[in-house]
């Protein structure tokens, strides 16, 4: 080259001042190119102001040339790798119909800038198939959803915003059940040594079928409980107040 043959290398200079170097010296061809190899992988989500600094290979050992760009230049490096996520939800298990709201986030707070679209997706079958949930929300990392009664899988599709990779979050589970209504009938006394016969009925007085119900019935305000029918036989034989309790629940619904 006209001017000499030189050789060139990267420093940036840190926000206390300091000048931290980025690669060693590299020559110029005869271009007038230099090319770097810079290892930037510990600078993600970071701004970094990059100069050049150049030297001329002098046949003079004891003359030496060096300048430096009088302005850097600003590189972005941004995060392109799949996102590492999960699901966040207020409640995922509760009264059919349930309504629920969930979020997908990433595990990294400094990785939530990176998060672009979302895509919601639910099984009805154990994870064998999945369905794409359309979502009409503002926020696409934002899900609301009414469930009927039954059980669910939901996880949620990620796509990074600078390289368009996408990551699956590990899947929650979502259940709905349905809750029996019913009452005690019976005497609100029953003479010492007598029986009092009581019978779980609907909340209109009319027969309960208790089909696939689980019944238990307690006496002492639910501390204890006993498995048992619609109907309770109640005797004693002295005098003592009982605050009779029955619950029940479908025998497909959580405890």
């Amino acid at each position: 080259a006209s001017m000499g043959d030189w050789d060139v290398r990267l420093y940036s200079i840190l926000p206390n001042g300091t000048r931290e170097l980025m690669s060693d010296w590299e020559p110029v061809d005869g271009s007038g190119i230099a090319r770097f190899d810079l290892g930037v992988g510990s600078l993600t989500n970071q701004a970094i102001r990059l100069y050049a600094e150049a030297r001329v290979r002098s046949p003079v050992p004891e003359y030496e040339s060096i300048r430096s760009s009088p302005s850097p230049l600003i590189i972005s490096i941004l995060n392109g790798d799949p996102l590492l996520g999960h699901v966040q939800a207020l409640r995922v298990i509760g009264p059919a119909p349930l309504r629920s709201t969930f979020y997908a986030m990433t595990d990294s707070r400094l990785e939530a800038r990176d998060l672009g679209g979302v895509r919601w997706e639910m099984s009805v079958d154990e994870g064998a198939t999945w369905q794409t949930i359309d979502n009409t929300g503002k926020m696409p990392q934002r899900l609301t959803k009414v469930f009927e009664k039954g059980r669910y899988l939901l996880r949620a599709e990620m796509t990074n915003r600078n390289s368009g990779a996408k990551s699956l979050t590990p899947e929650i589970e979502v259940i709905a059940f349905l809750i029996p209504q019913a009452r005690i009938k019976g005497p609100a006394n029953v003479f010492i040594n007598d029986t009092g016969n009581f019978t779980l009925t609907n909340v209109d007085g009319t027969a309960l079928d208790t089909t696939n119900l689980v019944i238990e019935w307690s006496e002492d305000r639910g501390k204890t409980w006993a498995a048992g029918s619609e109907t309770y036989q109640l005797t004693r034989d002295k005098s003592v107040r009982v605050y009779l309790q029955a619950r029940l629940k479908y025998a497909d619904s959580p405890d």
